[in-house]
Order: structure tokens, then C-alpha cells, then sequence
């Protein structure tokens, strides 16, 4: 809950922004959960506040980006990332994968499942893992999706059968997904 601080690396000084919304270009929330920097040099910032802030060193100011569902108004902090040529996919708290088209700015959200009294747990995705033409989803109750870009399917890969958050995904040298709860 301090925002975030800044490290000068000629001479090691820290800047530190604390101040949210109260002037445009300020950060959004001062939680700060997830970092990104994307192939541009921009730094993309997820919060508790539901949505993410980036930062272009042309500008100078942060801009927000509200990736909250229309229909349901609700998100939680924003994970982490993955960038193709097109899209930066990210990783939500209760909305599974939202894509954001870095060339319109369009949002497009994929829940892992869209309906049920659970919906909202199933689709907390704790990390992504770029795999080829999918992205490896783990999520907070355990299970371990295929994300497919193209038709933007999900497909179960593992379960641990327990209520365990998968917060690590990669592969072993054999190729077979490996996690860390």
C-alpha cells in the first residue's frame, strides 16, 4: 500500500510516487500489485483498484485503463502479463484473461467460467506462461489451463484437486508443465 517507488540508477535515488487521482497523470490506486514493461518500454502497472495504469516516458504522466466488465462492474487487481505482436493478455482477479489490443485499445475478457455460484473464485487466474500459440493459465483453485489465442478457447490440463493456487507456471526440459503453489 505505498505506491511506487522509482530507483534512479545513475545515482541510486529513489522517487516516489504515493499521491493517486488527485491530478490527471497520477496513479490510479496506490496498491500496487503486478509490474510490466511491454516490447515499447511502457510500463504497465495493475492494482488493487481493478485496473491498470501505464506509464510512457514521452508523456510523462500515468493513463488508466479500466478492464472492468461491463455487464458486472467488478474486478479485482490485475496479475501478470503476456505480450504477442497484436495484444497484452493479463492475468485478473474473478475475471480470467482480459486481452487488450495494444493497436485500438480494445478489452476483450475471457472468464475461465461464465457461470455459477463459483464464477467468480474459478476465474481468479494467478499466472500466465506463454507455451507456443497458448498461454498456460494457473489459477487460484488449483487447476492449470491451456489458453488457446486462436479461437480463444480454455482446455483443462491439470488439477490438484485442492483449493491450492498455482503462483508459478513453466516447462521442464522434457516439456511437461511444472508450478509452484
Amino acid at each position: 500500500f505505498n505506491g511506487l517507488n522509482v530507483i534512479d540508477p545513475e545515482n541510486l535515488e529513489i522517487e516516489q510516487y504515493r499521491t493517486y487521482g488527485s491530478v490527471p497523470g497520477d496513479l490510479s490506486h496506490y496498491s500496487i500489485y503486478s509490474i510490466y514493461i511491454d516490447s515499447a518500454q511502457t510500463l504497465w502497472i495493475g492494482s488493487y483498484a481493478g485496473g491498470a495504469d501505464y506509464y510512457n516516458r514521452y508523456g510523462q504522466k500515468f493513463q488508466f485503463h479500466d478492464f472492468r466488465r461491463q455487464e458486472q462492474g467488478i474486478l479485482g487487481l490485475l496479475g501478470p502479463a503476456v505480450e504477442t505482436e497484436q495484444y497484452l493478455y493479463i492475468a485478473s482477479e474473478g475475471s480470467g484473461i482480459i486481452e487488450f489490443d495494444k493497436n485500438s485499445g480494445a478489452i476483450r475478457n475471457y472468464p475461465v467460467v461464465t457461470e455459477g455460484e463459483s464464477s467468480y473464485a474459478q476465474n481468479i487466474v494467478k499466472t500466465l506462461c506463454p507455451d507456443r500459440r497458448q498461454l498456460l493459465c494457473g489459477t487460484n483453485l488449483g487447476v492449470v489451463y491451456s489458453f488457446a489465442l486462436h479461437p480463444c478457447t480454455y482446455r483443462r490440463v491439470y488439477d490438484t484437486g485442492k483449493a491450492d493456487p498455482h503462483f508459478s507456471l513453466g516447462r521442464n526440459r522434457r516439456g511437461e508443465p511444472i508450478t509452484r503453489g
